[in-house]
Parts: structure tokens; sequence; C-alpha cells
């Protein structure tokens, strides 16, 4: 494996983007093999063994080199992307206790289970901006620190509001959202306009699993007043379009309802 930060792939006379100078980023051995890293200057480009783009036709010569030529550079492209969508520690649960897994299924010491609780890696954090705003020291991404709905002040007064899918992700619908209300993407807090609804993935970052039922399951110090029920998603559910993913704060678990249902709402930028 090499790293390549900063590096552009050039295939076919074609160069596409790798990673930027900022991420940490490898070549796969099976690109090692098949081609040459020029790290002559920055903005290098990797190209073909002899140092320059690989012109021939595919299906004429060498076809094996070009297959795994082309197989590795999809696989680098796709590589990237994942790694430039996910450039974030995943905080840790929050769990601390561990079980037994048989009957009586009850409380016993984590070490040497293996179980979660045994862990405690990218211990959640959270930084308080004084403007309505925190910032998740492990993902990057900044929250809204109250409800939609809530007052904006130090114990989040107030009563949160309960929104349809549509309206809470600024999605149209002639029946739902006929006026393309967006929640979030109206919101102006902390001087920002680019809030939007947070992915399901988004969203389970900020549970805490060591708080058991009725919750809410979530640091209230950080979140204050925050509901111990649904909160939307911006995910839809794959196998029903008309369906979206929620994180339930009173337990911490996901499931899905119809969008044309009112659930509380709150709003994250950064990320994705």
């Amino acid at each position: 494996m090499r790293n390549v930060a900063g590096y552009k792939l050039q295939v076919a006379g074609r160069v596409f983007p790798v990673i930027p100078d900022t991420q940490a980023a490898v070549i796969p051995a099976c690109l090692e093999s098949s081609l040459r890293i020029d790290s002559g200057q920055a903005g290098v480009t990797v190209e073909g063994q002899a140092g320059v783009t690989d012109n021939r036709q595919t299906g004429v010569t060498n076809n094996r080199r070009s297959f795994l030529l082309y197989f590795c550079a999809i696989a680098l492209l796709l590589f990237s992307t994942v790694a430039l969508s996910h450039a974030f520690n995943l905080p840790d649960t929050g769990q601390t206790k561990c079980y037994r897994d048989v009957s009586p299924y009850d409380e016993i010491p984590c070490a040497g289970t293996g179980q979660d609780g045994a862990y405690n890696i990218n211990p959640m954090s959270f930084t308080d901006n004084g403007n309505g705003t925190l910032t998740d020291n492990n993902t990057g991404l900044m929250w809204q620190r109250c409800s939609i709905g809530q007052n904006n002040d130090e114990a989040c007064s107030g009563t949160a509001a309960t929104y349809n899918w549509y309206r809470a992700s600024g999605t149209y619908n002639a029946s739902y959202n006929p006026s393309s209300q967006d929640v979030c993407g109206s919101l102006g807090l902390g001087g920002y306009s680019d809030w939007r609804l947070p992915s399901k993935k988004e969203l389970i970052t900020i549970v805490d699993y060591s708080i058991p039922y009725p919750g809410p399951t979530i640091n209230t110090a950080y979140f204050p007043n925050t509901k111990s029920s649904y909160y939307w998603s911006s995910t839809t559910y794959a196998y029903d379009p008309g369906s979206a993913w929620y994180v339930v704060f009173g337990v911490g678990y996901v499931d899905d309802d119809g969008k044309g249902s009112y659930v509380y709402v709150r709003c994250v930028r950064g990320g994705q």
C-alpha cells in the first residue's frame, strides 16, 4: 500500500482526482504493480509504467493488464468517495454495562467479555459554541442545541414542534408540503444558513446508550429538554419510498414511519 494523498489518477487519457492533500490515503497493492507513481511535484499524476498515459486500445493488447488497471482505478475511486464522506471518528456508544448471555441475563463485570461495555473508544465529546449550537468533537458535525420549536435559551424552554418528513427535509409534496417549507433549511442559527435534516447514521451518533429507558438517551447537559420520542432523519426507507427512518430518544433504537407522520426535529450542518 502506498500513500497517494493529493495525487491524481490518469488512465487512458482521463485524469481522476484521488484524495485531497488533507486526507490520509493509500493506493491498493494491485495498482502499485500496474502503475508508476511520479511524485516529482505537487499535483502529480499516477500514470502507466512508462510514466505516460496508456493509450493502447483495450481488447487489442495486454488485455489482462488493462482490465486490472481499470478495475483497480474504479475500486480506488470508490474507496476515495467513502473516505471523504466518512472522514470522522465514530463516537463511543456510551454503553458501560455488560450482561450474561444466558438466563438470568444479569449484569456481570465487563472485563474479558468482549461486549460493548468493555470498550471506551472515542468517548462522546461536545463543545458548546455559546450561540445555540454544539460541535461534536468526534464527527465534527455542528448540531442545533435545542429541538425545533423550543426557545434558544439555556434550558431550551418552550414546546418542541413536530413536522412531517417533507416539511422537515424541505421536500416538496403536493399533499404534505405544497409550499415547499424547509424547516432545517430555513434555520439561521449561529449565523449559518446551511442547516439540514441529519441522516440516520448522523443522528445515532448523538445517542447515549448508557442511559436506560425512558431516556432521553442523550447527554442533556448539552442537549437539554430533548424529547424521549421520535426525531426524523433525512434517510428514506429503501423498501418503501413513502417512509423514512427516525431515531427514538426514549430507548435509542432506529425505526421507520410514513413520511406524513409528525415527528420532532433537530437540525445539523457540516459532514456529508
